[in-house]
């Protein structure tokens, strides 16, 4: 029996492990580069539903992360000054959680609330991060205002506001 909880926590803790990646790495698998970014439609803390054609003809940053993620959390000060750098600039971050858990939407609030969030916080499902083919967090796919993918980061660096910055420069 012992041997079965050893295995089992083995197991849990190098799920935990992989599923959170602080390493800047490009993915092209579902959603690719240059391809149009998958539609979704999703609740947000507010419970409203929010789709991404909502933001057509603006540049978009879509987050894929959770609140228990330590580099989700430290990439979170960095996406609120994003989105007040370019916020008059046809400019918005979107954060798509991906957690899993009772009273997610009160979680997400107060989470958002202590970060002083400044940008929508949407709750995910299995079949966005599906499309997106998120299989590591954070995640970062910054979408043209065509709506097309024009880069994907997976992970969390410390230049990640100096890399995707001159990238949206070039395409506000």
């Amino acid at each position: 029996m012992k041997k079965y909880i050893y295995v089992y926590s083995c197991f849990l803790l190098c799920l935990l492990l992989f599923s959170c990646n602080s390493n800047d790495s490009k993915v092209n698998d579902t959603a690719r580069i240059g391809d149009f970014a998958p539609a979704f439609s999703l609740k947000d803390i507010a419970g409203s539903t929010v789709t991404l054609s909502e933001y057509e003809n603006k540049v978009v940053l879509l987050e894929f992360w959770a609140t228990w993620c330590p580099p989700c959390k430290a990439s979170v000060p960095e996406l609120i000054e994003l989105q007040k750098r370019y916020e008059t600039k046809e400019f918005t971050v979107i954060g798509i959680s991906i957690d899993h858990a009772q009273n997610l939407s009160n979680r997400l609030y107060e989470f958002s609330r202590s970060y002083h969030v400044n940008y929508p916080v949407l709750i995910g499902n299995d079949d966005v991060a599906r499309k997106y083919n998120v299989s590591s967090i954070p995640a970062s796919f910054l979408i043209d205002k065509k709506g097309k993918i024009v880069d994907i980061y997976i992970g969390y660096a410390d230049d990640f506001t100096e890399k995707i910055s001159a990238q949206i420069e070039k395409i506000i």
